[in-house]
């Protein structure tokens, strides 16, 4: 097991495309049992063992499917006693098993140290993410400006561009001061398999690079994974916001979430939910006149001196079944429906139900028909 985990260390150290196998659940007779790990390299590699035989072989096959689709995946495999005798072994039963991609520590490649690398650089670092900051200008390229950068370079974009680390874990970002440097950065950048590669460009200023690096022999589908305009659309203005934007793409990017998928992951809420939230909002503003007391227990609200209050409550004595009543019109004056649909169980007043009096059976004679009149009194 040593062996396994000193593999994976090396794999993330050195930036190697790898995958580590664990062996999760099995049921019935299996070569391994839960905990079992082997780390999978991309050009077929394996370091440990999770049994051997054909599962070995398909959980391999798996793996390196998953390092390069960049994404992690539990699969099972059932081994069943004819697979089991072809491999020499005596066993059958199911294994379950989750393959995780081994990726280095990402790279962050600024090409540019003006006011929005500034942030991008700080949010970037907080990520996960290593930074390193390229700039010709002595200025704005310091530690003092990015104390959290793990390379500073002073040099011409393209000079700068041989000493950064452009990798397949890569992303590098061009947000320079000019037309001239976009190129000359964008230039040096593309043809490196780089995981992401973007430029912070308006559409004509992007169109007006792409061919300028078009005449400079640059191919059209290399062109085409420039990320331009750059980051998500949030609606930023300020470096900071538009820096938020631009991580945003990258950790996209990164987690293998497509384009069209990025949304927002608010929820409405249950009908029932809604539907309470809705009465209650109602209940406050429109069944008691005082603001003050509408948040109140029911109880409570009798004894509230405001005035507007005092002649809600006296109003209740006067009329039935609450104040909202209105017996020439037949009407529910707080509702504007007819009283039956109203005292059936969706009456909105804090009033309701009345407390006892001595008329509630004349009332019950007269009301037959509500079902639920007895339990609501």
């Amino acid at each position: 097991m040593k062996d396994v985990f000193e593999a994976a260390l090396r794999a993330t150290q050195a930036g190697e495309k790898a995958a580590l196998v664990t062996v999760i659940a099995t049921e019935g007779s299996t070569p391994q049992k839960a905990g079992a790990k082997m780390v999978v390299y991309a050009d077929g590699r394996i370091v440990g063992t999770i049994g051997g035989g054909c599962v070995e072989a398909e959980m391999t096959w798996r793996a390196r499917q998953a390092i390069d689709l960049r994404r992690s995946q539990v699969a099972s495999y059932e081994l069943t006693a004819d697979q089991a005798g072809e491999d020499g072994l005596i066993c059958g039963g199911r294994m379950e098993v989750f393959i995780e991609p081994i990726e280095g520590t990402p790279t962050l490649c600024l090409f540019g140290a003006g006011h929005v690398a500034q942030p991008l650089a700080r949010m970037a670092k907080a990520a996960g993410f290593r930074v390193e900051v390229a700039d010709d200008r002595v200025k704005f390229a310091n530690r003092e400006r990015f104390p959290e950068a793990d390379l500073v370079i002073v040099e011409d974009f393209a000079a700068a561009a041989a000493r950064m680390t452009l990798g397949p874990d890569t992303y590098a970002v061009v947000v320079t001061r000019g037309h001239k440097g976009d190129e000359d950065a964008l230039h040096a950048c593309l043809g490196k398999g780089l995981r992401f590669l973007g430029l912070l460009a308006s559409r004509p200023k992007f169109v007006h690079i792409a061919a300028a690096l078009e005449e400079r022999g640059v191919s059209t589908e290399a062109l085409a994974t420039i990320h331009s305009p750059l980051g998500l659309q949030i609606g930023a203005a300020s470096p900071e916001e538009i820096a938020v934007s631009i991580l945003a793409e990258m950790i996209a990017v990164r987690r293998g979430v497509a384009p069209d998928d990025v949304r927002s992951l608010k929820m409405e809420l249950p009908g029932r939910m809604r539907a309470t939230r809705y009465l209650r909002s109602r209940s406050r503003t429109r069944s008691w006149p005082c603001a003050a007391a509408a948040s109140w227990p029911r109880r409570r609200r009798a004894s509230c001196s405001c005035p507007a209050s005092r002649w809600w409550s006296s109003s209740a004595r006067s009329r039935w079944p609450c104040a909202g009543w209105s017996s020439s019109r037949k009407r529910c004056a707080l509702e504007r429906r007819p009283w039956k649909a109203c005292v059936r169980g969706s009456c909105l007043s804090p009033l309701w139900p009345p407390p006892r009096t001595r008329w509630r059976s004349r009332w019950t004679r007269r009301a037959r028909g509500w079902l639920d009149f007895g339990r609501r009194s």
